[in-house]
């Protein structure tokens, strides 16, 4: 996992979602159930063409995010890449860090944890004013009041990489960093 050279990066995260992708698929199957009952049954109901409606829009969603798929992470010798929030440099990093979320799931009766990367920003403002979309900017006020990092990477968005990897490479593009 050693940098070779200037122009080298690390990429990490799917380039299509495979969430999208099933989307894709569920939407046209429930397109073509819809669309194949509808015809050869006389008695529809209107709970069928709300799967109709539902399997397009999912189908549509599906698209446009493999359409515009791009990695969660990139990481070169300038600093890095996140989806959301842009280029953020080394040095307005202030640290990194694993964090742990304990979710309890009663359906399947068992308490699961996560991992996710959190970035600590010195100055949190600039994931605000980098962040392209709103709802992102949103999140990224509420997170920073909340007492929690706006930049996280959850480690199933970076699979199959783990996060404690994700930080060693980090490492080897910037040995300052300070790992919490």
């Amino acid at each position: 996992m050693q940098p070779a050279g200037p122009d080298e990066v690390q990429v990490y995260g799917p380039s299509a979602n495979p969430i999208s992708i099933l989307l894709c698929t569920a939407g046209i199957v429930a397109i073509i159930i819809s669309i194949l009952t509808i015809t050869l049954e006389e008695n529809v109901h209107a709970a069928l063409y709300a799967v109709l409606i539902t399997g397009t829009a999912a189908t549509l969603y599906g698209i446009q995010n493999i359409r515009h798929a791009c990695p969660e992470l990139i990481v070169d010798h300038d600093g890095i890449v996140h989806r959301l929030y842009g280029r953020i440099y080394w040095n307005e990093i202030s640290m990194v860090r694993v964090r742990r979320i304990k979710v309890n799931q009663p359906i399947l009766r068992d308490l699961r944890l996560y991992k996710e990367l959190e970035i600590i920003l010195k100055d949190p403002t600039i994931a605000v004013t980098r962040s392209p979309e709103r709802r992102h900017s949103l999140y990224t006020r509420l997170a920073s009041t909340d007492g929690w990092s706006p930049v996280t990477i959850s480690e199933s968005s970076i699979l199959p990489y783990a996060t404690e990897d994700v930080i060693q490479n980090m490492r080897l593009y910037y040995p300052a960093l300070t790992v919490g």
